[in-house]
């Protein structure tokens, strides 16, 4: 779970957000509960009701039309192709996250799996982060712990 929504959702949307539109972003990441929908209907088992399907439909019907109102040339014409693999691989990470959270919520308490989760998920994600902003400490601290060296 830390490994796919803690880490791995945050990074590929972020990821996405520096090469793709945000109106791209929008609609792909309204369509996580159709695809929460059909990963649970593979691994739990779960039915795909009537019910649900229409509330799925009219949902994401609703964020396309508020969000192509907005801009309708900007959305067919200024996506960027590995920036939508990046949004559709974030859907799918909190897709995974949260179908394996329903999952191990039966044999697990909530607070100890969201506990694990981030706990794993901040260890997965100091790679990430130093590989990608290349942190530094800041050239002040690094001066006044040398002059603390020197005078002892």
């Amino acid at each position: 779970m830390g490994l796919t929504g803690v880490m791995g959702y945050h990074v590929l949307q972020n990821v996405a957000a520096e090469v793709t539109s945000p109106t791209s972003q929008s609609i792909i990441v309204s369509s996580n509960p159709i695809m929460v929908a059909l990963l649970s209907a593979a691994l739990l088992k779960e039915k795909i009701g009537k019910t649900r399907i229409l509330g799925i439909a009219i949902g994401f019907t609703g964020v396309l039309l508020i969000v192509l109102s907005e801009n309708p040339v900007a959305s067919a014409n200024s996506s960027n192709f590995i920036g939508e693999l990046f949004n559709v691989g974030a859907a799918f990470s909190w897709t995974s996250y949260y179908v394996l959270s329903r999952k191990l919520n039966t044999s697990h308490a909530a607070i100890e799996l969201t506990a694990t989760s981030m706990v794993f998920g901040t260890v997965f994600f100091l790679p990430v982060v130093y590989l990608r902003e290349n942190p530094r400490l800041p050239t002040q601290f690094l001066s006044r712990h040398s002059r603390r060296e020197e005078e002892s």
